[in-house]
């Protein structure tokens, strides 16, 4: 406790992160503001829109996930 406390300030350890990194960080405010002003929109109309704006294509799943993350149901 003392070594990790000297070493960073704090006595508890950071969790470590798994998996695989976040694809769409910077992404999610576009879809609120998508979701905001159409909240019956489809997953394959909010991928259109990330493609035109961003030139991205990810995965319906993705999408969901990150929908999820930031409240919607």
């Amino acid at each position: 406790v003392l070594a990790l406390w000297q070493r960073s300030g704090n006595v508890v350890n950071e969790p470590l992160r798994t998996g695989r990194p976040r694809v769409l960080n910077s992404y999610e405010i576009l879809m609120s503001c998508l979701i905001e002003h159409k909240p019956d929109m489809l997953l394959k109309e909010i991928n259109d829109e990330l493609l035109k704006a961003f030139e991205t294509d990810v995965s319906n799943q993705t999408i969901s996930r990150a929908l999820k993350y930031c409240g919607y149901p």
